[in-house]
């Protein structure tokens, strides 16, 4: 019994013992009471919790600075660190809000802290309030509650207001923290370059040259532009002495135009004297002209003596190519002292003249007078739709391979002929014709021939537009092929003589026949039959389109004369044969009519084309049907 009530002694001792040296006893419970400066029970909560340590520490911190945390803001913030809270960043925060006059309560802070630590929270809360903003815990947590990450904001704004930008600007750029960094690198580089201006400066000291502030080019970045490439473009600017316009910052309101370019042209104009308000050539670059091409063709002007306005030379212009194109026509004009005048290529371009085309062709016209084309001749060639440049050019060509082609068979080459160049040299060549229109001559043994005919020519350019063609010339050859064979006594004669055959051809084609010895007919009659027979052929000469110079059959083919066919082959060939007569006829009889019409083309007397072509003697379509 003595050593049981000895051992509850004992064991009450030292509970007591215990009790009196531990932090939960009352006297240390009481002595934390009064060394924090909150009742009995408070601070048994506080020091019977697992936050203990961190709780002290706020409470001594609100002591030392006196600052009084109520009993109902200590509660909260003591259920927030029984539950497991992180209670430093809630009392830092208060108390940085309680120093600088800021009405937020520690179940604020709570909520906060849901989000961000509560003490970037309050920082730039309290950036905000110096900036005069008013209601910053709203603003702020209305940024948080849509998802922005405001972690660290607190020091890009302190480094922003050191460039004179407004931390709501920062706020509402819609960039997070890392790339408000990065423009304030630039805004930093901006400033070490001498481009960045406090804002208050910017339209009152200097409202004619380019100055950005920090606020612009955070702006700038929001709207995805490249504002490193602005930099980079406004430093070479200010390095080269030219002061840029305020107005260049209206091009980044449209994101497919190049800051680059119109500075460029800025640049460049500038230092050419151009005079050109750097407004008036900012705005027609937002209106889609290539400025930079425009201000060189200025330039080029300029240095050929030629003072032209940016206005004069844009207004009216239907073709964005046209004013480069008048610019080049008063630099060729002024060289060659043509005369021509802003207002007279202007009205051209009105016409869908290509001034520069048409300066060029005057200048071709002062060199090549012996042309014998007027002013008014080229004027009305152009305004008709025609291409004057290109038919003088047409015209040296020939007249430099020797050769006088008129203006108007020039026009009507250029006109109908794909390659009219290629054509001028083949006037210099001869070439072969392979006659495609086969005939059958039956010789006097009754055997088929169907000859391969080559004709050698040479195109005779001044015969381009009224000559006869080669369906003519085929005719033609026929008909005398047809005339040498008949004359031979078969077949075998035929092949021995095919060389002669040819050249006899030749002979009459070219009016060149001699007459036959062994004819029996009267001399004199024979005589003036070939003579007449002669002068015709060289009549149709004059009047065909190629000089004949060479007449060839390298090859014969044997049709089928044998068979009962042959009496058909004969009569189609007389049929062919009086045919080819009888439309040389037509030829010989409408041969004065063709020159006359020719002559009037030739002399722009002979106003429709088309009509001209309507009375071609070639009755190339009746001849098809």
């Amino acid at each position: 019994m003595e050593i049981v009530v000895v051992s509850v002694l004992l064991f009450l001792a030292v509970g007591v013992i215990l009790l009196l040296y531990s932090k939960h006893s009352p006297k240390k419970v009481y002595e934390n009471s009064q060394k924090l400066g909150v009742p009995f029970s408070t601070a048994y909560r506080i020091n019977t919790g697992s936050h203990a340590k961190d709780l002290e520490k706020v409470l001594e911190k609100a002591q030392e600075e006196g600052i009084v945390i109520p009993e109902l803001e200590l509660k909260k913030l003591i259920s927030f660190a029984e539950k497991g809270g992180s209670v430093l960043p809630i009392g830092t925060a208060y108390f940085i809000a309680q120093r600088n006059d800021l009405k937020c309560s520690i179940a604020e802070f709570i909520d906060v802290s849901a989000f961000v630590n509560p003490v970037d929270f309050v920082s730039v809360w309290v950036i905000l309030k110096e900036s005069s903003v008013k209601a910053g815990n709203i603003i702020l947590m209305a940024q948080l509650e849509s998802g922005k990450d405001i972690s660290g904001l607190a020091a890009t704004m302190q480094r922003a207001k050191s460039y004179e930008i407004d931390p709501m600007k920062l706020l509402n750029c819609g960039l997070d923290v890392s790339e408000m960094k990065k423009v304030l690198d630039v805004v930093e580089r901006t400033q070490i370059i001498g481009l960045l201006e406090k804002k208050d400066e910017v339209t009152k000291t200097k409202p004619n040259t380019l100055h950005v502030t920090g606020s612009q080019l955070i702006d700038l970045y929001a709207d995805k532009s490249d504002v490193e490439k602005f930099i980079n473009v406004m430093s070479n600017a200010k390095n080269a002495g030219v002061p840029i316009s305020q107005d260049v910052l209206r091009v980044y309101k449209y994101p497919d135009l190049d800051i680059e370019k119109i500075v460029n042209a800025l640049l460049n104009s500038e230092k050419a004297g151009l005079g050109i308000p750097q407004n008036e050539l900012i705005q027609h670059y937002i209106a889609g002209k290539d400025v930079e091409k425009l201000v060189s063709h200025l330039i080029r002007a300029k240095i050929a003596g030629i003072e032209v306005k940016l206005s004069e030379l844009l207004e009216h212009f239907r073709n964005s190519d046209e004013p480069y194109q008048i610019i080049e026509a008063l630099i060729v004009s002024k060289k060659m002292n043509l005369g021509i005048t802003l207002m007279e290529l202007k009205s051209l371009c009105l016409a869908n003249v290509n001034p520069e085309k048409y300066t060029k062709a005057r200048k071709s016209l002062n060199i090549n007078k012996d042309f014998g084309v007027s002013i008014d001749d080229l004027d009305n060639h152009f305004l008709n739709g025609g291409d004057g440049l290109r038919v003088l050019g047409l015209m040296e060509l020939a007249k430099s391979q020797g050769l006088k082609l008129p203006f108007g068979l020039a026009a009507h080459i250029i006109k109908t002929e794909q390659k009219p160049e290629d054509f001028v040299n083949r006037s210099l060549n001869q070439r072969v014709i392979e006659l495609s229109r086969k005939i059958v001559v039956v010789s006097k043994d009754g055997i088929g021939i169907i000859p391969k005919i080559h004709v050698t020519v040479r195109e005779k350019i001044e015969q381009y537009s009224k000559g006869t063609r080669e369906d003519v010339l085929a005719e033609r050859t026929n008909e005398a092929l047809i005339s040498e064979i008949e004359r031979c006594e078969g077949y075998g004669d035929v092949l021995k003589n095919l060389e002669k055959i040819a050249k006899n051809v030749l002979k009459k084609l070219l009016g060149q026949t001699e007459m036959p010895l062994n004819s029996q007919k009267d001399r004199f009659s024979m005589e003036e039959e070939v003579k007449q027979f002669n002068a015709k052929q060289r009549e149709l000469n004059n009047n065909s389109f190629y000089e004949i110079l060479d007449v060839n059959i390298p090859d014969i083919e044997i049709a089928d004369a044998r068979t009962a066919k042959i009496e058909e082959v004969l009569s189609k060939a007389e049929a062919e044969r009086m045919k080819t007569k009888a439309e040389a006829e037509i030829i010989e009889a409408e041969a004065s009519i063709q020159k006359a019409m020719a002559e009037g083309f030739t002399k722009g007397t002979l106003s429709n084309l088309n009509e001209y072509h309507k009375s071609n003697i070639y009755k190339t379509e009746e001849k098809n049907h």
